[in-house]
């Protein structure tokens, strides 16, 4: 037994009972300061990890007792040797709910509903250390849930659990309590059942050759360069031989000469890089040193030597691998603070681009893919023919998906518009070229974006001539029609081809010609599509939806009046789209038929490969949907939508009425709200019937919810029947990224966001702990990708004083670890900064304030009449569904928070002052000088107890006199 605790008193302490087989796999036993912590590190194969075991204080503990608790095991985790995995598992007093905001982190199998306080920390320490919690995933009975049962066998909880890192997360087997062992205890014994396998690794991927390698387009920086290739693409052009009457693949491949000629004599390509660039010679020759010792002994062993030299070779080659594992370890730890050298430089040179390119280099990622895919039947592929085959069949069933018969397509107008294209100008071609992405992959050509660039008016002749003869032909090179699809991982199973999402890789000149017909299609765009749809339309936002939908909740909630919403989830909708019912719709509202020709020359013929680590599979043909990776594809996904949604639409005047069914839209994802359940049904049905006539099929993913006061009523139902379709009742959905509440509440959000910033935070750890990164630099990285995500959605955030402190409490988490800790020669240990102290050193603007800054300048936004309609009319100050209000005390309203925001910059009427939109946001600025309230009000507290104890002190001694 390894014990840590008090020698007599049984109180506190923890230990381990390992048993004596394996007592040699034990490498150390630490002891930390904390007696309700220890660690014991195990060495096994194929991996070490370490075993922490703890004991946390009751959930009714002091603040600062379960503080110092959860400092110290991050402490403990923090010491890990490097290669060693953490595994947490004791008594932590903590319950963990079902909410939606844990689920990824905990699973759905906990026996609580709700998390407790000290439930929270636990889940936020797993954010924050990327652990799952194990013990509440596995479905099982109820007796062997529990873990805790009280003396007077009432009260049975689940208060002990095992953490793991997620990578680990399906090497156990089983996690239960054992109700039938006998510890004399009111706790359960809880048995982890871990198997370990051979690590994962990376396939091999193909040797690149000489033309799979990129140009060396960062080498077009010099200047002098720049002219050279500009001038040499020039001098190819002019030299090209002229054809008459020519076909578009010729003039493409004329183009496409040049440019691949004067980039590979005056850029050449890159050279093969490693993943790995740390890998040196001197890594190189420990490695190969350590391969010839493998050889060595295993030639002595074939040969049959005698035992004492073959031990000898034994503990030779050992060493070799000592060796070579140093080496490589120094080179990467070199590699990586070489690196945080350069990003200091970078941030004190105010190279941003540089700087945060650094920084997304060294973050720590969870996800990576596996050289192995699962066939359709199950079996594993590891042969790259077969890997390659699979993704083929894969993307090809996924992209090709039967349309509707022909009496359910769309119906071709009687009398087409008519209507001539502009053909695009030299310079509009120039402009479209100059606003294409420098860096974006380039597709089957090998031609990146910058190539077009520097070559100047050249090159935007050559595609204007090129665009023209498309235009007059009605046929595209046959190289625009083909594209590369790569497999990005998700999550889940990376062996499952479905948890890979595609990205189709385009031919950049493509993109050019995608864009012009882009600028020809918005005007009708615009006219067409309805304002509820925000997704990929200019001047809107994920946040008009979030603000309209929160606001409108909150209006009915206030009014007691029941709303009901489906979210709408349309099964692989881009690539569902039945493309002649698009065209037919197209030629139906207005759209010239010439320009829809255009469109049909643009997405028919289309075809795919699948990409895998540098293979390309066996092209095959793509018959429906919207062109993967297409600048057009949302534009014509919007007009698709628009066609399948017929006159739905969202009120204009008081939206919150619900006098018809509203309708909210980002792209694909669409949630239609109503006033009562049939009013749901029957605009559900309209949808689901609509959108069978372009392709579109809605999921049986899709989601019902209800957010009412009365949350037993069963009128409400289970789940919503649309005909033959049943759509699953939730209590939470993610809706466009936040969390919307059955309760209308906005307390998961909140949790959900900060535990969002704490993923964040983990992978920002590299950074975090180097001392070679200035604390204004952390404060940096903290501000530009931690902050953000905390603050997403915050438009529409109504704070009360617990909302503030979590948000408060996750930015000081943050700031501290920015900071470090400092050492106290009393205590003679390290102790954490005070949250002034770090915001003082960092500069850190308080992130309640950068919340409030944000609430008022979209409420300006919307005040101005920037919004869309429905979203502009939501800033009443009075509820216009009549109805009693809740009792007690009442909910504050949006409008109510931001005009108490505006009062704290003295602004009486604060619509009025956001009328003038640069004057508004000079105003807003403003808050960010505004103390912290947090701290303002953690000060404020401190000052009423001390009053409080001095008076009590006072009374006392009153009463008493010198007596105690």
């Amino acid at each position: 037994m390894f014990y840590h605790g008090h020698p007599t008193r049984h109180e506190r302490g923890t230990a381990f009972m390992v048993h004596v087989s394996v007592l040699g796999a034990v490498k150390h036993h630490i002891k930390p300061a904390s007696d309700r912590l220890s660690r014991l590190d195990i060495h096994a194969a194929p991996q070490d990890f370490s075993l922490v075991s703890a004991y946390a204080p009751v959930n009714d503990a002091e603040e600062e007792v379960k503080d110092g608790f959860y400092t110290d095991l991050n402490a403990l985790i923090s010491s890990v040797p490097a290669g060693s995995l953490p595994i947490l598992l004791g008594d932590f007093n903590a319950k963990i709910g079902r909410e939606a905001e844990v689920v990824d982190l905990a699973g759905r199998n906990s026996l609580h509903q709700v998390t407790n306080e000290n439930g929270q920390r636990l889940v936020e320490l797993a954010a924050a250390r990327d652990l799952v919690i194990r013990s509440t995933m596995d479905l099982r009975s109820k007796a062997k849930t529990i873990t805790w049962i009280s003396n007077d066998a009432v009260t049975r909880n689940q208060i002990d659990h095992v953490l793991v890192p997620r990578r680990l997360r399906a090497a156990f087997t089983s996690t239960s309590s054992v109700p039938e062992a006998k510890l004399g205890s009111d706790h359960l014994m809880v048995l982890a059942v871990c198997s370990l396998g051979p690590t994962k690794r990376w396939a091999h991927r193909a040797p690149p050759s000489k033309l799979d390698r990129p140009f060396a387009v960062g080498r077009l920086i010099n200047p002098e360069k720049a002219k050279e290739y500009h001038d040499r693409l020039v001098e190819l052009l002019v030299a090209a031989p002229s054809v008459d009457n020519p076909t578009p693949d010729q003039l493409w491949d004329s183009l496409r000469s040049a440019i691949t000629t004067a980039a590979e004599e005056v850029l050449g390509r890159d050279g093969t890089t490693r993943s790995a660039h740390w890998f040196d010679e001197s890594c190189e020759e420990a490695v190969l040193k350590r391969a010839a010792a493998h050889d060595t002994l295993k030639e002595a062993i074939e040969e049959e030597h005698p035992d004492d030299i073959i031990q000898y070779l034994v503990e030779g080659w050992l060493e070799m691998q000592r060796e070579a594992k140093s080496v490589c370890q120094r080179a990467k730890r070199a590699a990586q603070h070489e690196k945080l050298d350069d990003m200091e430089a970078c941030f004190k040179a105010q190279d941003s681009a540089s700087f945060f390119k650094l920084a997304r280099s060294l973050r720590q990622r969870s996800g990576y893919s596996v050289g192995v895919i699962k066939a359709a039947d199950g079996s594993l592929l590891s042969d790259p023919a077969g890997v390659q085959a699979r993704w083929r069949d894969w993307f090809r069933d996924l992209l090709n998906v039967p349309g509707p018969a022909g009496d359910q397509q769309y119906p071709a107008p009687e009398q087409p518009a008519e209507g001539e294209v502009a053909p695009p100008s030299v310079d509009e071609v120039l402009d479209i070229i100059g606003e294409l992405k420098k860096k974006s992959a380039p597709g089957v050509d090998g031609i990146p974006a910058p190539l077009l660039q520097h070559g100047g008016r050249a090159v935007a002749f050559a595609l204007k001539d090129l665009i023209d003869v498309v235009i007059k032909e009605g046929a595209m090179p046959s190289e625009w029609r083909r594209s590369l699809l790569m497999p990005l991982p998700k999550k889940g199973d990376l062996s499952q081809c479905t948890n890979y999402r595609g990205i189709a890789l385009l031919c950049v000149a493509y993109k050019v010609f995608a864009y012009f017909i882009f600028r020809r299609l918005s005007p009708f765009a615009s006219r067409i599509v309805g304002d509820y749809q925000c997704g990929f339309r200019p001047r809107r936002s994920t946040t008009d939806q979030i603000f309209l939908l929160r606001t409108l909740l909150e209006h009915r909630w206030e009014a007691g009046k029941d709303t009901y919403l489906l979210f709408v989830d349309f099964a692989k909708a881009y690539d569902c789209v039945h493309r002649p019912s698009l065209y037919n719709y197209l030629a139906g509202a207005g759209v010239p038929s010439k320009l829809v020709d255009i469109i049909r020359v643009s997405q028919e013929g289309s075809s795919c490969a699948g990409r895998f680590r540098g293979r390309v599979s066996d092209f095959f043909d793509v018959v429906s949907g919207v062109k993967q990776g297409d600048p057009l594809a949302p534009m014509l996904f919007n007009l698709a939508l628009e066609g399948a949604l017929g006159e739905l639409h969202v009120p204009t005047e008081h939206p919150e009425l619900l006098s018809e069914p509203a309708l909210l839209a980002y792209a694909d994802d669409l949630a239609v709200v109503a006033a009562t359940r049939q009013a749901l049904v029957d605009v559900s049905a309209r949808i689901r019937d609509n959108a069978l006539r372009f392709g579109l099929r809605i999921s049986p993913k899709t989601n019902y919810m209800v957010v009412s006061r009365r949350t037993d009523d069963p009128a409400h139902g289970d789940a919503l029947q649309v005909g033959l379709d049943s759509f699953e009742r939730v209590e939470t959905f993610k809706y466009l990224g936040v969390l919307i509440d059955h309760k209308n509440s906005l307390d998961p959000e909140i949790r959900a966001r900060c535990l969002a910033g704490l993923r964040t935070f983990h992978s920002l750890a590299p950074h975090l702990r180097s001392k070679k990164v200035s604390v204004r630099a952390k404060a940096r990285l903290f501000e530009t990708i931690e902050r953000p995500a905390i603050l997403y959605g915050a438009e529409a955030w109504t704070l009360n004083k617990d909302r503030e402190a979590r948000i408060a409490v996750a930015e000081n988490r943050a700031l501290r670890r920015a900071v470090g800790p400092i050492y106290d020669e009393e205590a003679d240990r390290y102790v954490w900064r005070s949250n002034a102290e770090c915001r003082r050193i960092t500069g850190a603007v308080p992130i309640l304030n950068k919340a409030k800054k944000r609430r008022l300048q979209y409420a300006g936004h919307v005040a101005r009449g920037s919004a869309p309609p429905a979203t502009c009319a939501m800033l009443d100050t009075s509820p216009h569904p009549r109805g009693s209000r809740p009792h007690g005390s009442p909910r504050k309203r949006l409008v109510d928070q931001v005009a108490q925001d505006a009062r704290s910059l003295q602004v009486a009427d604060w619509r009025e002052a956001a009328q003038a939109r640069d004057a508004w946001r000079t105003t807003t600025f403003g808050i960010e000088e505004q103390p912290d309230p947090y701290e303002a009000a953690r000060q404020a507290a401190k000052r009423r107890k001390a009053e409080r104890d001095a008076a009590r002190d006072a009374a006392r001694q009153l009463d008493f006199g010198d007596n105690p």
